[in-house]
């Protein structure tokens, strides 16, 4: 009859009463719920330590857009000053604009009062970064040797892109769009169609606006 349908068996009667849940009702599951499905999984631990090791660069969104707007007039003024000088005075332009970013960082930085000694997953992840830079690099010289110096802007924000989507993903998620972002425009820059230093002023700029707002709005 229905009336039996919903009772329950007595096994599960003393198992309410030694774990102190309350009566279930018809819409319950006969089965109580195990008090390990609401405990954090490790994806969820691990992201909570990553989230962590992230907050020195999550502490400000003008760092973001001091990036956005350093890579995007560099990337904007290297045809015209490589026309103007040689290749070496590209290496000088953008390795101002690396000092300039870093310095309007390490202000921010600064400013914020906290103690700057990073984790050691933090350490991890910068040594894991610089691994991959590493490859970046390679592929950098074989390109420049095999006489395709055009390809250097896909494959740079293709490493990047994957470093915001992986190591950045798991400490914000707004890294994953800004990682996103970045690949698409990788894909782009590679392309014969379009002007890769044009992508790369547009890529990194709608990135790092996207992390700034992410931020901001973090606060």
């Amino acid at each position: 009859s229905p009336t039996r349908s919903l009772e329950r068996p007595a096994r599960v009667r003393a198992l309410q009463k030694s774990v102190n849940i309350p009566p279930l009702s018809e819409y319950d599951p006969i089965v109580p719920l195990n008090e390990l499905d609401h405990e954090p999984s490790d994806l969820d631990r691990v992201r909570e330590l990553f989230e962590r090791s992230a907050d020195r660069f999550l502490r400000s969104p003008w760092s973001w857009v001091s990036w956005a707007a350093v890579v995007a007039v560099a990337a904007l003024a290297t045809r015209t000053v490589h026309a103007a000088g040689s290749g070496w005075s590209v290496v000088v332009l953008w390795s101002t604009a690396i000092l300039v970013g870093g310095a309007v960082e390490a202000i921010l930085y600064a400013r914020s009062g906290r103690d700057p000694k990073p984790s050691q997953l933090a350490r991890w992840v910068l040594r894991s970064q610089a691994n991959l830079s590493l490859v970046g690099l390679v592929l950098s010289i074989y390109l420049i040797w095999r006489g395709h110096p055009e390809a250097l802007v896909g494959v740079w924000l293709l490493v990047l892109g994957h470093s915001f989507w992986s190591h950045g993903g798991l400490g914000f998620a707004a890294f994953r769009g800004a990682g996103v972002l970045y690949q698409v425009g990788g894909v782009a820059a590679l392309t014969p169609w379009v002007d890769p230093l044009v992508v790369l002023a547009v890529s990194v700029a709608a990135g790092n606006l996207w992390l700034a707002v992410a931020v901001w709005r973090r606060r």
